[in-house]
């Protein structure tokens, strides 16, 4: 049945470092979902460059799915987005997962060290005093972005989940996302999986050039013997291993909490107003009550 000019249904729309990309996984298993070939299309967001045609290419392998997907985290902060799929899918439905804004501003600040989107020797304490527009604060502004989704869209088309209740209880917050997309809310998610230890490069000189190396690779692959090209792989994928060092992130200071509490606070508050639930895990930093550590400041 491929091959039909089928558009999402639903999106996954952050928030960045929350478990989007865990979850656009197991809804894929669902037989009554198909999630985009590509997992971050990024079609309504301010920097995609694909047309139409392409996007509807992600979905062209479907065969009879009550529900299409996708799942671009930058849908939610861009500040188009939410317009731009009200135009075109006015009856979309919408899933955002969040996290405890603290551990998600330190995880994405360490996942960007990782990738090498930033430079390894700018601390976190100088990218956030950059103020709501760096990347830490930004991402973990929930309410200010889920705010636009609202005017546009009713909040019955609208599910937020918690990573943390997903973390306790993931039969249950399945059961729930399942029947917020009308779908079979019996399905058993498979949750197996090897979960990869956290790393991080041990020179981030030699990752730059493995990205450089494979960049290059990627441009000549068509021209190269296959036995060459294994080889090479093999060689290349050798040297990255042992170029990564298992890693714990670091913990935020008491100064970090103190400067994130300035915008995080309020943002947690409409959280909570919108779910009608006290958020107080999100209220606490690595056990410690983010109350009693700003007393100490």
């Amino acid at each position: 049945m491929g091959g039909v000019n089928l558009l999402p249904t639903f999106f996954i729309g952050g928030a960045a470092k929350c478990g989007s990309f865990t979850l656009y996984h197991y809804l894929n298993q669902h037989p009554n979902i198909l999630m985009s070939k590509c997992k971050e299309p990024g079609y309504f967001d301010d920097v995609h460059k694909n047309d139409i045609n392409w996007y509807r290419e992600q979905f062209n392998n479907w065969n009879g799915e009550k529900e299409i997907g996708e799942a671009t985290v930058e849908y939610m902060v861009d500040e188009n987005s939410p317009k731009r799929i009200k135009k075109l899918l006015p009856n979309s439905k919408f899933i955002f997962i969040l996290r405890n804004p603290y551990e998600r501003a330190n995880s994405h600040y360490w996942h960007r060290i990782k990738q090498g989107d930033i430079d390894a020797t700018k601390s976190f304490e100088e990218i956030i005093l950059e103020g709501e527009n760096s990347f830490p604060i930004k991402y973990s502004l929930y309410w200010t972005h889920l705010k636009r989704f609202l005017e546009f869209f009713p909040k019955n088309q609208i599910k937020i989940l918690i990573l943390e209740d997903l973390t306790k209880n993931r039969d249950e917050v399945f059961r729930e996302i399942f029947n917020f997309l009308s779908v079979d809310e019996k399905f058993k998610v498979d949750y197996k999986g090897h979960k990869n230890k956290a790393k991080i490069q041990r020179s981030f000189l030699l990752d730059e050039l493995l990205k450089h190396t494979k960049f290059k690779f990627i441009k000549v692959k068509d021209y190269i013997p296959v036995f060459l090209k294994q080889k090479l792989l093999k060689i290349y994928n050798l040297v990255d291993n042992a170029n990564k060092k298992e890693f714990s992130k670091p913990a935020l200071s008491n100064e970090n909490i103190y400067e994130l509490s300035k915008y995080f606070t309020n943002e947690i508050n409409g959280i909570e107003a919108f779910l009608e639930r006290d958020l107080k895990e999100w209220k606490k930093y690595n056990g410690r009550k983010i109350k009693n550590i700003l007393v100490n400041i």
